[in-house]
């Protein structure tokens, strides 16, 4: 009796600390993800994205980065503006949020402009969610403005809402990422 008592013991135990290190496994391996670099159009920038991300780059494009996902409907945007009007980066990205709140169909969840460091970089940026009609889908979108003496890089991440979860921390993750080249 005692024996069975310490074989069943001993197996529940055994199946405790296998769950556990799969549970532990998981988390260690979706914490793991590998960045490729990718340098901007213009070779001014670079950023670094989920390997695991399949992507299409766009190359008849005014962007720097032009970048989309058939599987997730992700896509990724990038400018290099001149600031040859001297404004603040406040300014900057005021003015865009501005024509995005006018030229955006059914805009919400509008977001107030945080700003920050990256490295070296002061960086301003919102977020807000807009249906767009030619996907007839709702959108997520984080806008970043980098500024570096008198330029302006401009970071736009969209993303189909169902998607937005699975997304918002590589979005960090990719803005974080950027260097000047």
């Amino acid at each position: 009796m005692n024996k069975k008592i310490l074989i069943i013991s001993v197996s529940v135990l055994l199946a405790i600390f296998l769950i556990l290190g799969i549970i532990i496994f998981c988390f260690m391996k979706k914490d793991s993800i590998i960045y490729n670099k990718l340098k901007s159009n213009d070779e001014k920038f670079e950023i670094e994205l989920p390997s695991s991300l399949e992507y299409t780059k766009n190359e008849n494009t005014s962007f720097s980065i032009d970048l989309y996902s058939a599987n997730d409907e992700v896509y990724i945007y990038a400018s290099t503006i001149s600031n040859e009007n001297s404004l603040d980066l406040m300014q900057a990205i005021t003015m865009d949020k501005t024509l995005n709140i006018e030229n955006k169909q059914n805009l919400q969840n509008l977001s107030d402009i945080v700003s920050g460091n990256i490295k070296d970089y002061n960086f301003c940026e919102y977020s807000f969610t807009y249906f767009d009609s030619s996907y007839e889908k709702d959108f997520f979108s984080n806008v970043i403005w980098i500024q570096s003496g008198n330029t302006f890089y401009v970071l736009n991440f969209e993303v189909i809402m169902e998607n937005v979860q699975k997304y918002k921390s590589i979005f960090d993750k990719i803005k974080n990422s950027f260097c000047e080249v």
